[in-house]
């Protein structure tokens, strides 16, 4: 049997399902030039190669570019090279979801997100409702102000936010717990996420195949209107005390219900 080898690598931008971020890298700063966090890679093995094609269509992100397609000397594989630019984070993580929010360059690939806590810049947001009043003005980006700003033109427009943006149902087998990483897009701990009996020694689940389920429900976007220069500090000297790799920062959340089942 031939093995497939797929390697999947998470760039600093991404975005959430539940709450889809987009990411923006913090450059342009005049006065610091901070370094990017090298990527790293995610190596997924598989049993044939249609499984990516199916995840693929299950995943809740963006579609995957693919960067390189080479079949290994031997002839027994095959090595397919991968990037994308969402994933979904745990619960644990979406208190640091909010448009402005600022994180330390790395901390994403560690799923340890890291909040940077300075002074910024006053920013400016819409929302995809098909509605008049869409902008709005933060002067402090944080969690309880995003909320209240959704709060405020809700009840502008007399909405109940269970407008529904579209609606996907897909299901598929699978027989290694690491293929589950690829509708996640990071590198989680899927065993202990999803709770799934899986071989310690091999990383295949015990049972012949397994099952997953995922149901989307996506309902609006809103985005922050991007800086000129990419930095939305107050003070851009601060650029030099928040650590050695560029920082990123939140500037579009798509809103939506993930329902999932295994």
């Amino acid at each position: 049997m031939k093995q497939y080898v797929y390697l999947l690598i998470l760039p600093i931008m991404f975005l959430i399902s539940c709450s889809d971020d987009t990411v923006e890298e913090m450059g342009g700063s005049n006065h610091v030039l901070l370094e990017r966090y090298p990527q790293e890679v995610i190596n997924i093995s598989m049993d044939n190669p249609e499984s990516f094609a199916s995840f693929n269509k299950t995943s809740v992100t963006r579609s995957s570019e693919l960067l390189k397609d080479s079949v290994w000397s031997s002839g027994n594989g095959h090595t397919l090279i991968y990037e994308t630019n969402e994933h979904i984070p745990t619960q644990g993580l979406m208190r640091y979801i909010y448009l402005g929010s600022i994180l330390q360059g790395g901390s994403i690939e560690k799923q340890r997100f890291v909040p940077i806590v300075k002074p910024m810049d006053p920013i400016t947001i819409s929302y995809s409702f098909p509605a008049r009043w869409v902008t709005d003005i933060i002067a402090k980006p944080s969690l309880s102000a995003q909320r209240q700003s959704l709060q405020n033109i809700m009840n502008k427009e007399g909405m109940t936010g269970k407008q529904l943006g579209s609606f996907t149902y897909n299901m598929r087998q699978f027989s290694y717990f690491e293929e589950l990483k690829l509708a996640f897009g990071a590198n989680v701990n899927i065993g202990g996420l999803l709770n799934i009996d899986v071989s310690l020694d091999k990383g295949k689940i015990r049972k012949k195949t397994g099952l997953f389920a995922k149901i989307v429900q996506r309902n609006y976007t809103v985005d922050m209107d991007l800086p000129a220069d990419g930095n939305i500090l107050l003070n851009h000297d601060d650029m030099g005390s928040v650590g050695k790799y560029d920082p990123i920062y939140i500037s579009s959340i798509r809103k939506w219900y993930v329902a999932e089942n295994k």
